[in-house]
């Protein structure tokens, strides 16, 4: 992938190790390439055409593997401590 332009936005991503994003032929972005599409998909008002072009880079993309946990009120820690001290 090097040049993909969509209505006045074009996205390059051939010349570097840096992406650049053009609206109206000024420079808008440049850096890194997959922040450089996550700009270009909601500039484009997240058109389907673009979303499609870059499907494969968006689902490639690694989703957590953890959970958080959740947060313990104060109750729950004073109930563990006292049922843990009765052991």
């Amino acid at each position: 992938m090097s040049r993909i332009a969509y209505d006045n936005l074009i996205l390059d991503t051939g010349s570097s190790n840096k992406a650049r994003l053009y609206k109206d032929d000024r420079l808008i972005f440049m850096g890194d390439g997959y922040k450089a599409i996550l700009q270009f998909i909601r500039l484009s008002d997240n058109a389907p055409e673009v979303m499609d072009k870059f499907r494969a880079q968006l689902e490639q993309r690694e989703k957590p593997r953890f959970k958080p946990e959740e947060p313990k009120t104060a109750t729950d820690a004073i109930s563990n401590s006292l049922s843990q001290s009765r052991r």
